[in-house]
């Protein structure tokens, strides 16, 4: 069924445009490490892009993923994406063996235009929420607001056509490119819900895409007159996306096509509102670049004339995650912090590495932090000194100015997984635990929360897609039963 064979000629073609601004900070690293642990690729003209590679994985992992509720069936994936011979012995009672199929998908590689590199620092905290040693590192990453134009090409053969119903060789094509058009059309429904991500640190609210146009065109390459037009056609033409087999897709028409498209994921919605000050600290702001003060700054969206302070969703991760080992051991009287832990990994991922034994697998985070933006607000610059507690002076060469972040709204919203109730509810359950900590003001995000920076307040309605939730305690109760099973060492349900 190789892609050269007479027998299987190309029956028709299908060119999709997707055009928009990231979202979100993207993460793809080139394996160097000149400038951080882990740079950005870039072309040759050190502008930074998207491989096709990459992408196609994203697609065609997400498209695995509605397999699983029965949107789609494998067969269709391995149609669309290729797939290696299987080794299936001849004369068994085993499934039909495949062939060895090449991908009808070509994806290109996506420059991203008017794009800024940033970097970003990391650590891991202990248990003391103090910095683990030898765990600090920074990598690179495309600031969000970076312009893409995303290509994508389909190809339909002889075969592909015969496996469609139809009373003619016309109509099965016209139902196979529906077919695959169905396909792309829920990738692109997951880009806008922000359900399928590109590059590193995915669930921690990296790689989404804000999707703001879709153009396809489709030819049917047995029709002379259509082969002919394609012959002619390029990307670039001022026309070329306006053809009788064309769709054009914008504004409100984008959004009322997509919404009805399976979805994958819950979204929890937690709105907050600054009570004070908060410091996310950032080392390398434009302020700090010639020498000047402050020391320190609050983190923000760079590369735009009025930047805004964000929340990183691996520190909402982090905050998170201690909160309920907090509230685990509180409830259970487990004094094992790190046992605690490895209950949670299924929400948040492998704690620790180390402890992984060979019979095991490394747990990628279940739950999506996305990255938080602040609506209003101001940045303030503070100068402090060290005092001697001796002598009651200051401190020589102790003097810094910090700049923190006053006031301002968010909404921080964490996906969860689609999944059965029983399992769906102990997640939920724990989520809503820290979320109610943080609208009373118990808990503190950022750094100096012990002078009292990063204090929240609530500011409306927790909800569940969209939907205000009013049976919370029934959420938390299922937390509860679910703490005290695990640790008590019964079944582990649901989580």
């Amino acid at each position: 069924m190789g892609g050269g064979s007479l027998g299987n000629k190309i029956c028709g073609r299908i060119y999709v445009r997707i055009s928009g601004v990231l979202s979100a900070p993207l993460l793809v690293g080139s394996g160097e490490n000149n400038n951080s642990d882990n740079d950005v690729i870039l072309d040759s003209s050190g502008t930074p892009f998207l491989p096709g590679a990459s992408l196609a994985g994203v697609m065609r992992n997400y498209l695995y993923n509605h397999t699983l509720n029965n949107e789609l069936k494998k067969e269709d994936i391995i149609h669309l994406f290729g797939a290696d011979r299987e080794k299936t012995a001849k004369g068994t009672n085993h499934e039909p063996m495949l062939e060895e199929r090449q991908s009808r998908l070509y994806v290109y590689d996506t420059p991203l235009f008017h794009s800024f590199v940033i970097r970003r620092d990391g650590v891991r905290l202990n248990e003391r929420k103090t910095a683990v040693d030898s765990a600090k590192y920074d990598y690179q990453a495309i600031e969000r607001g970076a312009a893409f134009v995303i290509r994508l090409e389909i190809l339909q053969r002889d075969q592909d056509v015969e496996r469609e119903t139809g009373d003619s060789h016309q109509q099965r094509l016209k139902n196979a490119q529906k077919r695959d058009l169905h396909n792309i059309e829920l990738c692109i429904a997951g880009m806008i819900r922000g359900e399928l991500r590109a590059g590193a640190k995915k669930h921690r609210g990296f790689g989404s895409f804000s999707v703001e146009d879709v153009k396809t065109q489709s030819f049917h390459m047995t029709d002379i007159n259509e082969y002919k037009d394609w012959l002619n056609w390029d990307w670039e033409m001022p026309d070329a996306f306006a053809g009788k087999r064309s769709t054009h897709l914008a504004g409100e028409d984008l959004q009322s096509h997509f919404k009805n498209k399976n979805k994958l994921n819950h979204e929890l919605i937690i709105p907050l509102k600054i009570d004070g000050t908060l410091l996310i600290r950032q080392y390398d702001g434009e302020a700090l670049k010639d020498g000047t003060l402050p020391d320190s700054e609050t983190l923000k969206v760079k590369g735009v004339k009025e930047p805004a302070a964000i929340i990183p969703g691996s520190t909402w991760a982090g905050v998170f995650r201690s909160r309920m080992v907090g509230i685990i051991r509180k409830l259970t009287e487990t004094n094992h912090w790190e046992q605690v832990q490895g209950y949670l990994d299924p929400l948040f991922g492998t704690w620790d590495m180390n402890s992984v034994r060979q019979d095991q697998s490394i747990l990628a985070s279940g739950l999506l932090f996305e990255e938080t933006l602040i609506c209003g607000g101001h940045s303030l610059p503070i100068t402090r000194n060290s005092i001697d507690r001796f002598t009651g002076g200051t401190v020589k060469g102790a003097l810094f100015t910090e700049s923190v972040w006053v006031g301002g709204t968010l909404m921080v919203k964490i996906q969860i997984p689609d999944m059965p109730k029983p399992e769906f509810m102990p997640w939920l359950g724990m989520l809503l635990w820290v979320a109610k900590d943080l609208q009373n003001g118990l808990l503190s995000v950022g750094g100096e929360g012990s002078v009292g920076r990063g204090i929240f307040c609530g500011n409306g309605e927790i909800s569940l897609d969209g939907i205000a939730l009013d049976n919370q305690k029934e959420y938390q109760m299922a937390a509860l039963k679910w703490c005290k099973c695990v640790t008590e060492g019964g079944e582990d349900e649901g989580v």
